[in-house]
């Protein structure tokens, strides 16, 4: 994908773009926990 942060009216048409973005929050959380440890 070319948009890093589709625009929301983008979310609404395809399920996959939201799954990515919270995909990509749970990998940054983990990642988070991974350095402060």
């Amino acid at each position: 994908f070319r948009q890093v942060a589709p625009p929301p009216e983008n979310d609404r048409h395809g399920g996959l773009l939201p799954e990515m973005k919270n995909t990509m929050k749970v990998f940054l959380r983990e990642r988070e926990r991974r350095e402060r440890e």
